[in-house]
């Protein structure tokens, strides 16, 4: 009798469970079949996306798609405050502003000029195009003038960029280019093309004695391969060896190790950012939504 009831438990509990999660799968499939449907549909015409189907046409600089209407495919106050998505309660968040302090690199000069970008003050290799690129915002890739993009929350204009070594492909333009760390580029003639100057590179550096004799660089013979010195380079060291390396390098010293002395470790204010070298105080617009 005591195991009849007991077998009558473990196949009304199986019941249930099955029951439940039969259900949970249900609601899945169900929510990821309306979300996928909307991919499905490829013109802004397309009668079926549509609100009252639960999809919204979208567009951006690669073109267009038809995305699932929730809140975050909102893009304006207007539209969050009027659209009504069904099972949400959508409300509108202000954009914020954000700061950091940064390495100064290309990107730095992005929302400047061609001029400055290119004749940078931090001798980098960098290139400028006139376009819209987000500082937060959404959707600054699909604005193609300066005005609009300039009117578009999150948004700014003109992108300086990185012009790495393999951008040039001609030794004479390759002797006066540079790396993203300001180094000059190097013409490899074995395979006839421009590398970055660095201590890894086994064309260059293939040995000891060559490794050794790198310029331009700081590098080490180690583990019978050519290494960069970094700030790891001194741990186990002493503060003194560290700090006062004979690489010139920004270090700190902190047990037993050597750290890299970085301008992320300057997060309080524009101040401690400025007064290390090669940084500065940036920062972002968060989008609103």
């Amino acid at each position: 009798m005591v195991d009849n009831k007991i077998n009558k438990n473990i196949v009304t509990s199986a019941g249930i469970f099955l029951f439940v999660f039969i259900l949970f799968a249900i609601l899945i499939n169900t929510n990821f079949i309306s979300a996928v449907n909307c991919w499905q549909y490829t013109s802004a015409n397309n009668a079926s996306c549509i609100l009252s189907n639960g999809c919204v046409w979208k567009t951006d600089s690669w073109g267009g798609y038809c995305t699932e209407l929730s809140c975050w495919s909102l893009e304006s106050q207007s539209q969050c405050t009027n659209t009504n998505v069904a099972g949400k309660n959508c409300t509108w968040q202000s954009s914020s502003i954000y700061y950091y302090c940064e390495q100064i690199n290309c990107w730095s000069f992005s929302g400047t000029n061609n001029n400055t970008c290119v004749l940078n003050s931090v001798n980098k290799s960098c290139q400028w195009q006139d376009s819209c690129y987000s500082t937060g915002g959404n959707n600054c890739y699909s604005q193609t003038s300066q005005a609009n993009c300039l009117n578009t929350t999150g948004c700014a204009w003109g992108q300086c960029s990185q012009k790495s070594c393999y951008d040039y492909t001609t030794q004479g333009t390759c002797g006066a280019g540079r790396d993203w760390q300001g180094n000059n580029c190097t013409w490899s003639a074995s395979s006839s093309s421009c590398k970055e100057n660095t201590c890894w590179n086994i064309d260059l550096y293939a040995n000891e004695t060559a490794c050794n004799a790198a310029t331009g660089v700081n590098c080490q013979w180690k583990w019978n391969s050519c290494q960069t010195k970094g700030c790891w380079s001194y741990d186990f060291t002493n503060a003194t060896a560290c700090v006062n390396n004979t690489g010139g390098l920004a270090c700190t010293w902190s047990g037993s190790y050597c750290n890299t002395d970085s301008c992320y470790v300057a997060t309080n204010n524009n101040n401690t950012c400025a007064a290390k070298p090669g940084c500065r105080w940036g920062n972002w617009t968060g989008s609103a939504y």
